[in-house]
């Protein structure tokens, strides 16, 4: 940012704030125009309204607490962001007539920018709504979100700290987790969270502790700048999976001990070293070549610390338990109905193909050719494939997008699982997610497992961020070498291939890993797959926003779930043409 630009924001955030103290400014780093945009003018004003009217530390550090019990940290923000700027506008605009004009330039440009965005989630409607109405006096849409302007409106003019916290709070639990105070309890239980629960959520855990608070500190002066600007459209702003990913500055005593707080978070390698090392030099090329590997069987099996990763895995396993009694009935259901298609397909699959042929079994209706023709094809070659020559492998995304629907992915997986299981195909399944420059790869149960090895899979917990190529190309290798001709390789995602980047001290950054980029490289890798000589089945678990990237990724063979209750037949009917093309 010009050295200027940056002095001129700087004062607009002292005049208003009357707060004269140093600060770093936290604006974004765009601005290589001749004039500074409206956006970043008005964002300096807010800045020193939210210094004036409300307690920035109270508001970044209950950020913190929420994202710590599971909220997501980009529509949290965002809300946060809107509900500041309509606790504060009216005493603004009362003291400083010109604001009035420069909030409205601000949003009319946001307005005509970033609309497609916006209309993407409820948070980004509600924006909508609110520019609409603070431009023109009036705007229309969904009753809830009418009522949702209502509940920001009613901050009024002297709203306070608590106020806004209380009413970001119902918000977000309307709007974004209508689960989230069921599970985690409501303003109250979130402020309580002790600044000692938090160390344990962090990756330092196991440095000093005052290592580990500049950490904390760090992250909430960050929550704390972004405050200060306009509430965004989710692609702008980043969020804890499926926003975008930002680079990560590490030093290297961090990285060194990397591997500690992977194993204490996920759980130890169920490889030999020598094996990870291979897998690593093998398939951590190209787009991913700043990365690692790690298979585990999961922290709850082989836990090195009952820590609260732990905590969460088995409140989280007690959960999709719950889940699936609650749907048990309709769970048998899709088993029975996804292995009924299955047995079809591979009845058509085991039917024998009869070739005429130079040897096999003698035709005696073609024997009268001896002595007359030249004595070719008398015989009749039998080729029969069976069930034993087809083997499964399912890749779930766990990563932090995923949070709100964990158990209903963990259910869908266990369906798959149970089928294969009634026909005896060999199959493995795995979740992956991504936590720095690592993929971790838990797996529930491998290709030769017994039954009993499906229920595994309600182990399965949300986490980070999402590497799908890498993903995809780690199961792809596995699934390459097994001796069986039919291979399918059916992934569960929401679309949204998206990580951080690891930026190391004297080399150059790594390319971010998100939105176009990510999801050539996915795509690319579903195409090595098949090319190989597998099927790649994608079952999309996502977002409504997200089904062109998973068109792009996954092409015609992909299946849209809706609804649970229709989720074996969708399945079902996908997966009895693949085998039934193979067969062919």
């Amino acid at each position: 940012m010009n050295f200027h630009h940056e002095n001129r924001l700087k004062n607009l955030v002292w005049t208003v704030s009357g707060d004269y103290e140093p600060f770093q400014w936290s604006g974004e780093d765009e601005t290589e125009e001749p004039e500074v945009r409206e956006a970043e003018l008005y964002d300096a004003v807010k800045q020193g309204a939210l210094m004036r009217y409300f307690d920035r530390e109270a508001l970044s550090l209950y950020l913190l607490k929420k994202i710590y019990l599971g909220g997501e940290e980009g529509p949290l923000l965002r809300l946060t962001q809107l509900a500041a700027d309509c606790g504060a506008a009216k005493r603004l605009t009362e003291e400083r007539a010109g604001v009035a004009s420069l909030r409205r330039q601000a949003f009319a440009r946001m307005l005509d920018e970033q609309f497609e965005d916006l209309v993407k989630d409820d948070v980004g409607r509600l924006t909508l709504l609110y520019l609409r109405r603070e431009l023109t006096g009036e705007a229309h849409g969904a009753r809830r979100l009418e009522q949702a302007l209502d509940r920001l409106e009613a901050l009024g003019e002297d709203g306070s700290t608590r106020q806004l916290l209380e009413t970001v709070d119902s918000l977000y639990n309307q709007l974004v987790d209508s689960h989230f105070e069921e599970k985690n309890g409501g303003l109250d239980r979130v402020l309580a969270v002790t600044w000692e629960e938090l160390q344990e959520l962090d990756w330092r855990k196991f440095l000093q502790e005052e290592a580990l608070e500049e950490v904390l500190e760090q992250y909430q002066k960050q929550l704390d700048e972004q405050l200060g600007q306009l509430p965004s459209s989710p692609a702008r702003r980043v969020g804890t999976g499926g926003g975008n990913a930002p680079v990560v500055q590490v030093d290297p005593e961090a990285l060194r001990k990397r591997q500690t707080y992977v194993e204490l978070n996920f759980g130890p390698s169920c490889l030999p070293e020598s094996e990870t090392k291979r897998l690593t030099r093998l398939l951590c090329r190209d787009a991913h070549q700043d990365c690692r590997l790690h298979v585990t069987e999961g922290i709850l099996w082989h836990p090195l610390k009952v820590n609260y990763q732990y905590q969460y895995a088995k409140k989280q396993r007690e959960l999709n338990e719950i889940y699936y009694r609650r749907h048990e009935s309709l769970a048998r259901r899709n088993i029975q109905i996804l292995t009924q298609l299955l047995r079809k397909a591979l009845v058509f699959r085991n039917e024998p193909e009869i070739a005429a042929a130079e040897y096999g079994q003698i035709v005696p209706a073609r024997l009268w050719k001896v002595g007359r023709t030249e004595p070719r094809r008398l015989f009749d070659k039998v080729d029969r494939k069976n069930q034993e020559d087809f083997v499964v492998d399912i890749l779930l995304d766990a990563s932090g997008s995923q949070r709100k629907r964990q158990s209903q992915v963990a259910l869908q997986g266990y369906i798959i699982s149970e089928a294969l299981c009634n026909l005896r195909i060999p199959h493995r399944m795995q979740s992956f997610c991504s936590f720095w420059d690592t993929t971790v790869l838990h797996r529930f149960r491998d290709y030769d497992d017994g039954p009993e090895m499906s229920r595994r899979i309600f182990d399965l917990f949300t986490s980070s961020n999402n590497r799908d190529g890498l993903a995809i190309r780690a199961a792809a290798e596995g699934l390459m070498r097994r001796p069986e001709d039919g291979k399918v390789l059916i992934v569960l995602s929401d679309g949204r291939p998206n990580d951080r980047v690891v930026r190391r001290n004297g080399q150059k950054n790594p390319k971010i890993y998100c939105d176009a980029y990510a999801v050539q490289d996915t795509a690319h890798e579903v195409r090595k797959v098949r090319a190989g000589g597998a099927s790649v089945l994608g079952v999309f678990a996502g977002e409504e926003e997200d089904l062109a990237a998973e068109r792009m990724i996954f092409g015609k063979d992909f299946a849209y779930i809706r609804d649970i209750a229709v989720f074996s037949h969708t399945v079902g009917t996908f997966l009895r043409r693949l085998i039934e093309e193979d067969a062919v």
